[in-house]
């Protein structure tokens, strides 16, 4: 179903008027004309629904000012002049976003998986990766050991610091820390007495 054909498609100035928007007083939609003593009103102020009910409203006999497109269409305030602009606009910002987003996960990604620790702690020295770096590759800090703890067999012989390796079973055997007094060492010599 073909739409109807608008109003505003059809308007044309028939003598233009030489006279300055500027020098007449008013608002951006309409002004007075001294000249004529005519009001003069802008089209492209109006949205579409505005224009083609003056226009309507006066049977097409006003004296008016609107801009038009190169095809000669007339440009409302509604009217989607710069869609194409807004369109390449927002892209051009998407594309930053995603950029910008590649290359922060692209640093977290080396971060994470050591990415060398030279450059994290290069990156560690700028303020804005600091937290980042912490976040990902968090700084060791030594923690408690804990757990059984097995000794050389020749433990003795490091401790007193002589090299005799004909020693008793104690010293060739494994020491471990007993279980009621982890501070002691038992030897294999300290299971037979028990």
């Amino acid at each position: 179903m073909r739409q109807p054909i608008s109003v505003l498609q059809r308007v044309r100035v028939a003598s233009p008027c030489h006279e300055s928007w500027a020098d007449m007083s008013g608002d951006e939609r309409v002004r007075h004309c001294d000249r004529c003593d005519l009001n003069v009103y802008n089209l492209s102020e109006m949205n579409r629904t505005e224009a083609e009910e003056l226009i309507r409203n006066n049977e097409g006999r006003l004296c008016v000012r609107f801009y038009a497109r190169a095809d000669g269409t007339m440009i409302t305030r509604d009217c989607p002049v710069g869609r194409g602009l807004v369109r390449r606009r927002l892209r051009w910002i998407a594309a930053c976003i995603v950029g910008a987003f590649s290359a922060l996960i692209g640093t977290a990604f080396a971060i994470s998986n050591g990415g060398g620790s030279r450059r994290t702690a290069e990156l560690r020295g700028l303020k804005a990766f600091a937290p980042i770096c912490d976040r990902l590759s968090p700084r060791l800090v030594p923690g408690p050991i804990m757990g059984s703890m097995v000794v050389p067999a020749n433990w003795n012989q490091i401790v007193n610091g002589s090299n005799n390796s004909s020693g008793s079973q104690a010293t060739q055997s494994s020491a471990e820390t007993s279980g009621d007094h982890p501070d002691r060492v038992r030897t294999s010599s300290d299971h037979g007495a028990e």
